[in-house]
């Protein structure tokens, strides 16, 4: 059965999918990065099919607005969150470690550690959706961002196989995070509170292209900062949901 995901930009595909699996793990996560793919989605050019999936996500979020609470309070769990994924992805990575097919490793943790990662920053985009990341949300999200990336193309060379996480994928230029659309796109994007017939409307406004000299959104962080050595490792690592990347 289709769903919401195989009809959206692929810009904002990694966006839903992590939402999706986060929909009953952490509600306001899942919410926000809805959100956040959305009103980047706005920002694209836009065809009847992207309407139509504009039209179908507000749906979505109409119905998901009931379950969560302010801007502040999703901040603050999504925090918590990534705070998690790092540290269990930490906790059972081995970076001395060269991927083989022969090691259990390298075949069913291995995966999991880069997809946490992964989740992590992504999560912490969605955070960029509703505050700036302090210096260490940055740090932390630089070196899940690397490691996922490092660690998925070893394990894709290594393996066979197709790479675990979407390699492509990177933090959200600044211009394209809600506080620089344009006046008439911020208006429309719903709110927990708004209907479905304003997000509808603006879903049919013409499109507003990014910028074509966008920079890359991940700002450098205090070099001497180290987020893993702060944190306390749980003793194992879960994994994900099985939904495509």
């Amino acid at each position: 059965m289709a769903t919401v995901t195989d009809a959206a930009p692929p810009l904002v595909r990694p966006y839903l999918n992590r939402a999706a699996e986060l929909r009953e793990v952490c509600p306001a996560g899942s919410y926000q990065l809805k959100m956040l793919a959305l009103q980047t989605a706005l920002q694209q050019p836009r065809s009847a099919a992207t309407n139509a999936f504009l039209l179908r996500l507000t749906s979505e979020l109409e119905a998901d607005a009931q379950r969560v609470d302010g801007p502040d309070a999703r901040a603050t769990a999504m925090r918590a969150l990534a705070i998690d994924l790092f540290t269990r992805a930490n906790a059972a990575d081995q970076p001395n470690t060269s991927p083989h097919p022969l090691q259990r490793w390298s075949v069913v943790d291995a995966p999991k550690v880069a997809q946490c990662l992964h989740a992590c920053a992504v999560v912490l985009d969605g955070v960029r959706s509703i505050r700036p990341l302090t210096s260490d949300e940055l740090q932390m999200q630089r070196r899940a961002l690397q490691r996922s990336m490092q660690l998925a193309t070893q394990l894709s060379r290594a393996l066979a196989c197709a790479p675990c996480i979407p390699t492509t994928w990177s933090p959200l230029p600044a211009k394209l995070l809600p506080e620089a659309v344009t006046p008439q796109t911020a208006a429309s994007a719903p709110t927990a509170t708004a209907s479905t017939e304003p997000a509808a409307a603006a879903a049919m406004h013409p499109a507003v292209p990014p910028p074509a000299d966008a920079d890359a959104a991940l700002h450098a962080a205090h070099a001497g900062m180290a987020i893993g050595s702060t944190l306390e490792a749980p003793a194992q690592l879960e994994p994900l949901s099985e939904a495509a990347v």
